[in-house]
């Protein structure tokens, strides 16, 4: 191909290139996250009427453990979704699935020592209280996980299956340490199911809904841009 043609050829790239929206930095989105939860938080409040779990709850290893796995899941799942839309940032999005990982082991290992420690009454299932406690956690996980994946449809998000299951996993297993901090209930089964397994299933299912928001959303964007 001659010098003209290469030049001919590289024009009309130019000229048929698109304006691109610029996504918000991760700061941003950070921030607008932590704001929405804290007004989750202040909602649970209201919810609920009472700001902590009972002391003797707190006394017990297990309920910590599965409060810092419901933190650590919660963080390395939004992690691994805000970064995985964005191109060169593939390194903190492997570290993020992993640390989703290691916290999810980490509230699984929580409630199953506190159903080997507990004794037959605090062994019971209040089936009642733990379908609440999941569906409250999920209500709160789901305007973050909708703001999260309005920022992954900007993003133009390549896996939107994926990228959804880590944001509702994240928002979700988060607005579940807000329950686990607030829950009446001592009993070990339903902290294992109410708090962890129950609404992990719920952002499971929450996640195909949005990751068909973050198609639309995604080909809106592009079709606008």
């Amino acid at each position: 191909m001659s010098e003209r043609g290469t030049e001919v050829m590289l024009e009309g790239l130019v000229e048929n290139l698109e304006p691109v929206k610029p996504i918000p930095p991760l700061r941003s989105v950070f921030r607008m996250l932590a704001l929405i939860f804290g007004v989750a938080a202040l909602v649970n409040l209201l919810w609920v009427g009472r700001s902590l779990a009972p002391l003797s709850a707190w006394l017990h290893p297990p309920f910590w453990l599965l409060l810092i796995g419901l933190g650590v899941t919660a963080g390395g799942s939004m992690l691994a979704a805000l970064t995985g839309a964005i191109p060169g940032r593939e390194r903190l999005a492997r570290m993020g699935r992993g640390t989703a990982w290691a916290g999810a082991l980490m509230a699984s290992l929580g409630g199953i020592l506190g159903l080997a420690a507990a004794d037959p009454v605090v062994a019971r299932f209040p089936l009642g209280i733990t379908v609440a406690c999941a569906w409250r956690a999920c209500a709160l996980g789901a305007v973050p996980a909708a703001a999260l994946c309005v920022y992954l449809a900007r993003a133009f998000e390549r896996r939107p299956g994926v990228a959804a299951i880590f944001a509702c996993v994240g928002a979700v297993t988060l607005g579940s340490g807000l329950v686990h901090t607030s829950c009446p209930s001592r009993e070990s089964l339903h902290l294992l199911l109410g708090h962890w397994l129950a609404p992990l299933g719920l952002a499971l299912l929450l996640a195909l809904p949005f990751s068909l928001l973050i198609r639309r959303l995604g080909r809106g964007s592009r079709a606008g841009s």
